[in-house]
């Protein structure tokens, strides 16, 4: 038995460092945002499986597709806990927020007047995991409805959050 969980160790092992070297499609579900309450612009809110996604648009006074004040906030369904996160990040827009398949991870598109990025967020926690700098040619990502495609394997930040939570 320990020669079996060995070997499966080392197998994990070696999946996780191929997948730094490799092309890797994440599957992913896009989360929508609306206002929280008709004609309420001032809190756009997003529903996953097992939480809840909250961006505050301080003074807005009709609708929008970008949350440019920092931070956001996730509302775990199960334990009521609330958490904050993305201080330091961009303007997210609605569009390029997703999640993985499993609720674990918050994928969100952000932007500044200089560059853009995908930032990934534990959602438990609101923790950032890694991001990646988007380019304009040449992206190392590519993301539709289902699935991010990232050309030249994940980012090492995914690999050890995946690896230690056992995706």
């Amino acid at each position: 038995m320990t020669i079996k969980v060995l070997s499966l160790i080392a197998l994990l092992s070696v999946s996780f460092a191929s997948l730094a070297a490799e092309t890797f499609a994440l599957p992913v579900a896009a989360i929508a945002t609306s206002p929280k309450q008709k004609g309420d612009f001032e809190n756009y809110v997003g529903k996953a499986a097992t939480f809840e996604l909250t961006f505050l648009t301080p003074e807005q006074k009709k609708p929008t597709d970008t949350f440019a004040e920092p931070p956001f906030y996730i509302r775990n369904f199960a334990t009521g806990q609330t958490c904050q996160g993305g201080e330091k990040g961009g303007i997210w827009k609605q569009g390029a927020i997703f999640r993985t398949l499993d609720d674990k991870v918050l994928i969100l598109g952000a932007y500044s007047g200089s560059s853009s990025a995908w930032e990934f967020y534990d959602t438990k926690t609101c923790k950032q995991i890694d991001w990646v700098e988007s380019l304009a040619e040449n992206d190392p990502i590519v993301v539709s409805k289902r699935k991010i495609i990232f050309k030249n394997g994940l980012p090492a930040g995914l690999i050890k959050y995946l690896s230690a939570t056992k995706h």
